[in-house]
């Protein structure tokens, strides 16, 4: 059994799943920064309780960023005796002083990446891409969720024969659904959850600019009538109260507060189509959840489960990020044709089943043992 150590910032609902599950398969130690995040609620937990794996938190005082933290107490964890030491966010301070010291030190480490998050347009100076060329130098091995994060990677000079794809996900097997929802039990859903109007669509993600939700209210004018628009996120900003008002048309737009999982997956059940109009987004999780629901997706190719899970046009679309262009005339095609809905949301249904937690795990554990591999041919090499 691999003894491993992990290094991340918070333990976010989907990395504590992931560890409790992981931990059942190997000696894990997580060791976290800290034991929250200043950017979410109380509310944000993982399913699983169940402690499978050592924890340590930092709890560093000196706080960059929510979760990111400058914790040079790291470094007595890393002289201890691992298999393998995975680095888990690399743009933290701490995880950075822990690259350099394991550089420093001839210790092997891998890094794991969920996705990685570029504006439209985006343009790097020099200096900047050198010191990525640097922080990303030095591991033996990289785990991505995908190829555009793998070719981000390969852009720095990372080799790509060291570079290794898992899939990403915050949904369990169980929470799959064996078959999409029937427009009957949709409609009874949306009774059970007081929702008056023929057609729903959701979305799920904070009030915040990058999630493009005042692009979506925009694009409300032309989506076709006896909709509801139903995005959960919290607590609107006087922005979007103001911005709905502004642009009433025939869809109604409803801001609902944060729910637990359970209710959630009420609410992904009676929709029809599912929508993240991100302007960027290194991942996407509720895209998971979505397909784990067999529902329509149409998101951004600033997206990244969109660009890694979706194919355009057969298991849900892709817009350009940063426009309104498009986003109503999807909705109203998915609404208005039943058949052409019913099939992208088989299409959908059928690729949540290849981006489950436990698949993810066992990706990994087929990684670790690569590495392990590797790592031992290599020594025999250099007898």
């Amino acid at each position: 059994m691999f003894k491993v150590l992990f290094i991340t910032n918070v333990p976010a609902p989907y990395r504590v799943d992931f560890f409790s599950l992981l931990g059942k398969k190997c000696d894990l130690t997580i060791l976290y920064e800290h034991s929250y995040s200043t950017e979410r609620d109380a509310q944000w937990k993982g399913r699983l309780q169940e402690k499978t794996y050592h924890e340590i938190y930092l709890n560093a005082k000196i706080r960059i960023h929510h979760g990111d933290s400058f914790a040079p107490q790291v470094i007595k964890y890393l002289l201890r005796k691992y298999d393998l030491i995975v680095i888990g966010s690399h743009s933290s301070p701490t995880q950075k002083l822990a690259i350099e010291y394991m550089k420093f030190s001839g210790i092997p480490y891998a890094v794991n990446i969920d996705g990685v998050a570029l504006p439209r347009g985006y343009k790097e100076s020099w200096w900047k891409s050198c010191l990525k060329r640097h922080l990303y130098s030095g591991a033996e091995a990289y785990l991505v969720s995908g190829d555009v994060t793998k070719k981000y990677l390969m852009k720095y000079g990372i080799s790509h024969e060291k570079i290794y794809i898992y899939p990403f996900s915050s949904v369990f097997d169980d929470e799959v659904l064996e078959r999409i929802v029937t427009d009957e039990e949709k409609n009874a859903l949306k009774q059970e959850l007081d929702i008056s109007e023929k057609y729903m669509v959701l979305s799920v993600g904070r009030f915040i600019q990058s999630k493009g939700y005042d692009l979506l209210l925009q694009a409300g004018h032309d989506i076709v009538g006896d909709t509801g628009v139903y995005i959960v996120g919290g607590h609107p900003t006087e922005e979007y109260l103001s911005l709905r008002e502004r642009c009433k048309g025939k869809a109604n737009f409803h801001f609902i507060e944060f729910k637990t999982r359970e209710v959630l997956q009420k609410y992904y059940r009676a929709s029809d189509v599912f929508v993240l109009p991100t302007r960027i987004d290194a991942w996407g999780l509720v895209v998971n959840e979505a397909t784990a629901k067999g529902l329509p997706i149409i998101s951004t190719d600033k997206c990244n489960a969109a660009n890694e899970m979706l194919e355009d046009g057969v298991s849900g679309y892709i817009l350009p990020s940063e426009t309104i262009d498009g986003w109503a005339d999807k909705i109203n095609t998915l609404l208005e044709d039943d058949e052409l809905r019913h099939h992208i949301a088989e299409e959908s249904l059928g690729v949540a089943k290849q981006y489950t937690i436990e698949r993810m795990v066992a990706v990994h554990l087929d990684i670790f043992a690569k590495i392990m591999e590797k790592r031992e041919k290599s020594r025999g090499e250099n007898i």
